[in-house]
C-alpha cells in the first residue's frame, strides 16, 4: 500500500513517526462512498508476478523432470492439464512483471514538474502528453532520467538487455503468432519459450529494471518478499 511517515507532530492523534496510509474514495452505484486502501502499482505487480512465477516455475520443473517417452521416440508431459495450469501461471508471471516496469515509468512521469516539456525529435511534448505519446523505451530514455532519483538504464547494457528480453517475451505473449503453434521444433513459439524456462527469471529482470531506473524505489519492507529462494 502507499504509505508515508509523518514528519511533524500535529496533535495527539497525528504524531511524528506515525505512518499514514493513502485511502482511495470511490462512489458506489447505490450512493455509498467506499474508502479503501489501494496498493502501490509497481510493488503490487511485482508481488503478484512472483506469486504466479514461483508456482509456474515449480510446476514447469516437475513437468520437464518427469516427461514420458512416446512410441515415436519423442517425449511429452504426463499430465496435459497440469501443463496448461503451469503455462497459465508463467504467463501471469511475465505479464505482471512487465506491468510493474510500465507502472514505474508512468509513476516517474507523474513526479515530473507540470511545466516540463520534453523534446522528441522536432516535437515538444508537455508532461500531460508523455504517458500517452511516448513508447516505453522512450519513457525510460527521455522521461525517467528527468526525475531526481531517476537513472538512464539504456546506457547500462546488463539492465537494458534484461528489459529488452522481458519486453520481447511480453510482446510475444500479447501478440501470439500462428495460434502459439509451429511444426518446426527449432522455432520457439511464445508458449514454447515459457515451457523451456525463458520466463523463469521474469521477476528478477523486472526488479533489475526498477532498481536500475529508480534506485531505492522498492521499500525495505517489500524487498524480502521478492527475494528468489528457489
Amino acid at each position: 500500500m502507499i504509505a508515508t511517515q509523518v514528519a511533524t507532530t500535529v496533535d495527539e492523534g497525528i504524531r511524528a513517526g506515525d505512518w499514514m496510509v493513502v485511502v482511495s474514495p470511490v462512489n458506489l452505484d447505490d450512493g455509498r462512498r467506499l474508502m479503501w486502501h489501494p496498493p502501490q502499482a509497481v510493488t503490487f505487480n511485482l508481488i503478484e508476478a512472483k506469486k504466479h512465477r514461483d508456482r509456474g516455475r515449480s510446476q514447469r520443473r516437475s513437468i520437464i523432470g518427469n516427461l514420458e517417452r512416446r512410441r515415436d521416440g519423442t517425449y511429452g508431459p504426463i499430465n496435459s492439464h497440469a501443463t496448461l495450469d503451469c503455462l497459465s501461471e508463467l504467463v501471469a508471471g511475465v505479464l505482471f512483471s512487465f506491468t510493474a516496469v510500465e507502472s514505474l515509468a508512468n509513476h516517474a512521469i507523474d513526479m515530473l514538474s507540470d511545466d516540463l516539456v520534453i523534446k522528441r525529435g522536432k516535437e515538444d511534448l508537455p508532461k500531460n502528453d508523455l504517458v500517452r505519446r511516448l513508447g516505453l523505451d522512450e519513457k525510460f530514455k527521455l522521461a525517467v532520467p528527468r526525475v531526481e532519483q531517476g537513472r538512464a538504464i539504456a546506457g547500462d547494457h546488463n539492465i537494458w538487455s534484461r528489459y529488452q528480453a522481458l519486453k520481447f517475451l511480453r510482446d510475444e505473449l500479447v501478440h501470439v503468432k500462428a495460434r502459439g503453434y509451429d511444426p518446426d521444433p527449432d522455432t520457439k513459439t511464445a508458449y514454447d519459450r515459457l515451457i523451456v524456462g525463458e520466463g523463469d527469471r521474469c521477476v528478477e529482470d523486472a526488479m533489475a529494471v526498477v532498481d536500475g531506473a529508480f534506485p531505492g524505489f522498492i521499500p525495505d519492507w517489500v524487498a524480502p518478499h521478492l527475494r528468489d529462494t528457489a
